[in-house]
């Protein structure tokens, strides 16, 4: 039990999915469940990037480990090859804030669960 609760990061909505997927659902193994929450995961983002810029897949891939404004910036021009103002940053970060997908911690902004770094991964 402690290790899905050290691997989910505590958020409870997982925990309790996973609950789930091993008692009700009869999956046998934590891998297997993790991979189907991952899968989950990964369709919310791809969902969530339908129509939006390409900025906002670049970031999303960058935001699996914490990461500062300036590190963000730079990752961002880089892949674009070109400059980046600060209010379009802000306006892509604010709206993954308030969407719950990133969260900022001590001026470093992160995915803001375990199983949506994982799924980042993978797009």
């Amino acid at each position: 039990l402690m290790l899905i609760v050290n691997e989910l990061d505590g958020v409870i909505g997982w925990l309790t999915y996973i609950g789930h997927q091993l008692a009700v659902e009869g999956k046998r193994s934590l891998d297997e469940v993790l991979e189907s929450a991952i899968e989950l995961a990964l369709g919310e983002l791809r969902n969530f990037l339908t129509g939006r810029s390409a900025r906002y897949r670049i970031l999303i891939k960058q935001l699996t480990v914490k990461r500062n404004w300036r590190e963000l910036k730079s990752l961002i021009e880089s892949a674009e090859g070109k400059a980046l103002n600060d209010k379009s940053l802000y306006v892509l970060l604010k709206e993954l804030m308030d969407h719950g997908i990133v969260e900022k911690v001590n001026n470093e902004y992160v995915l803001s669960d375990p199983i949506l770094r994982r799924a980042a991964l993978r797009l």
